[in-house]
């Protein structure tokens, strides 16, 4: 598989697979560390949304960002779960580990490669095994209690958190679970970037038991991000308007918008428009016109760049609250490390600075030049499932050395 690293307001989730490889705020976990890098050392660490440093840069490679309390290292490819406390405790050493956005947590057994759930301490609690006689070979962390699997038969389904397949193995493609439900590709006649080929194929909405809510074929719309928020999802009509969709299917509201994307944010989104980006009300009301280069949103705040790569802080309603400095700019989900509206700032300089949602600075790291924000979304049988690669892709961290024995527990 690839671990990408994405800043999750810049990014939409796409169905490749079903599951989040984006570093989303969802139901149910904070990510408390976010990993980052250090120039001068050439290494990785972590450290919080208001400055403060859990790891000094000692990895060669990116560590996950500290979710729940955990997070994990790849050392000679393999992954090493810590405790996310000083110092860490190495709880476990796995072929493949995600992230604990529920009570447990999807891994790769070593020496098997048998896709397997460990708890909190590393422990491993579950061994689903075969399903209807097909293996599992990706399995996805847990949102809303479920677990989304994909079978070497290429068929998708969940599992909760007792192992149970409480949603049959029987989808082309699912997303994972948001607002309590599961976006669904009923058969094969789904092909990624290639929906309009297929005007017949079918799609739909499953809640948490497995109830099928509603379908609709890709000829009538399309969905846009693959996801519910606040009840709501967004998709692209026939004749190419923006459709807020509820989880009965039914069309709340048609709105004369061709590039929506992204999430649906406190009844917002945002959308594109001859090249420039804006926000709208799902009532299709334009709050922030398309003027702007970029334009990130989480709900509370906005961060927009202009041609010049000026960038500036917005609320929602696109009243400017002041200009931040120079460089590249992310803005954070409303539900990291429990910050609200923080921000990072990436200035053209050696350091990294922390903003809260006014624009005032929280601190200045020692001299990390990159951030990240990002975590495990999935786990894969090494050689499995080829769509994803494989865990070799990541060489060995022969720098790293065994100095990390000091965070045996």
């Amino acid at each position: 598989m690839t671990r990408n690293l994405l800043f999750l307001s810049l990014c939409t989730l796409l169905l490749t697979g079903g599951c989040d490889r984006l570093g989303i705020s969802q139901e149910g976990y904070v990510v408390e560390y976010l990993p980052f890098y250090d120039d001068g050392s050439e290494k990785w660490g972590l450290i919080a949304s208001d400055g403060r440093v859990l790891v000094e840069p000692r990895f060669d490679d990116i560590p996950s960002a500290a979710v729940n309390g955990r997070f994990s290292v790849i050392h000679d490819d393999m992954f090493y779960l810590y405790s996310a406390e000083a110092p860490p405790c190495r709880l476990g050493t796995f072929a493949d580990v995600g992230s604990f956005t529920g009570n447990l947590c999807p891994a790769v057994a070593r020496g098997d490669d048998e896709v397997i759930y460990i708890d909190r301490d590393g422990k491993e609690k579950l061994r689903p095994g075969k399903i209807d006689g097909a293996e599992i070979v990706l399995a996805c962390n847990f949102y809303c209690g479920r677990s989304l699997v994909m079978l070497d038969n290429g068929k998708y389904g969940f599992l909760d958190e007792k192992g149970r397949n409480v949603i049959p193995c029987v989808y082309a493609d699912a997303s994972d679970f948001h607002d309590d439900v599961a976006v669904v590709c009923i058969d094969d006649s789904y092909v990624p970037e290639k929906e309009a080929d297929n005007p017949d194929g079918k799609w739909g909405v499953v809640d948490l038991d497995g109830k099928l809510l509603f379908t609709k074929t890709y000829g009538e719309m399309t969905p846009v991000n693959f996801r519910y928020d606040e009840g709501m999802t967004i998709a692209l009509t026939s004749d190419g308007k923006t459709a807020i969709v509820n989880k009965a299917g039914e069309t709340v509201s048609i709105i004369d918008i061709e590039s929506p994307f992204g999430n649906i944010y406190s009844g917002r989104f945002v959308f594109s428009k001859n090249g420039k980006m804006g926000l709208a009300g799902i009532d299709g009301e334009v709050l922030i016109r398309a003027m702007y280069e970029t334009l990130q949103y989480n709900g509370k705040l906005v961060i927009a760049s202009t041609d010049d790569e000026r960038f500036f802080l917005l609320t929602p309603d696109g009243e400017k609250k002041g200009e931040l400095p120079r460089g590249k700019a992310v803005l954070l989900d409303t539900d990291y490390a429990n910050h609200g509206s923080c921000i990072i700032v990436r200035p053209d300089a050696d350091v990294a600075i922390l903003v809260d949602g006014n624009g005032k600075q929280i601190a200045t790291t020692a001299s990390p030049s990159q951030v990240n924000t990002f975590f495990w979304g999935n786990v894969s049988k090494p050689g499995e499932n080829e769509d994803y690669g494989e865990n070799e892709d990541y060489g060995e961290n022969e720098d790293y050395g065994d100095d990390d024995d000091e965070w045996d527990c």
